[in-house]
């Protein structure tokens, strides 16, 4: 409430009603002037009695133009209010929120997505300056399949495209 000459009685009335109740009281100060530097304004490094010596010098020397006091009350209230924007907003389908899409946009996304999925398991295409590396590996393997169980091969691959063909390739026989 802001308080002026016309109604002071009442606003200092309910003020004093307030303090009574208050768990925390919050003051904020409007004053003339400006500060005369940097250290001389109150920051968080202070401690309370820095602060309370720099607020005392502002105030000797700057007029207060207005103050406000805020009360708080540990109370919890939980008072919750649905406000309908329609007629139809108290219908069943709105009671667990509003659905943002339609179920044929749903389906579709769904349907994209398996396909993407599915679309990770197809083979890379063998490009023809590779070609002879695909053979390669190839035979490398088939002469592998035919060696008794333990062998094993090193196949050089100069960066993950090629190790990709060898892992295609590798999965065509197992």
């Amino acid at each position: 409430m802001d308080a002026t000459k016309d109604n002071f009685d009442k606003a200092k009335y309910d003020f004093e009603k307030n303090l009574e109740k208050a768990t925390l009281i919050s003051i904020d100060l409007e004053m003339s002037g400006l500060w005369d530097s940097f250290y001389s304004k109150v920051n968080s490094i202070d401690n309370m009695q820095m602060k309370y010596e720099k607020i005392r010098s502002a105030a000797e020397k700057f007029q207060i133009l207005q103050f406000g006091v805020c009360t708080f009350e540990k109370k919890i209230l939980d008072n919750l209010d649905n406000i309908h924007q329609s007629e139809d907003s108290e219908s069943p389908e709105y009671e667990y929120g509003i659905s943002y899409s339609t179920l044929d946009q749903v389906e579709s996304m769904k349907n994209e997505k398996i396909r993407l999925l599915e679309g990770c398991n197809d083979k890379i295409e063998v490009s023809h300056e590779q070609q002879d590396f695909f053979e390669d590996t190839k035979n490398t393997l088939l002469e592998l399949s035919n060696e008794p169980h333990g062998s094993t091969i090193s196949i050089p691959t100069p960066n993950s495209y090629f190790k990709r063909l060898v892992h295609q390739q590798v999965n065509e026989y197992v």
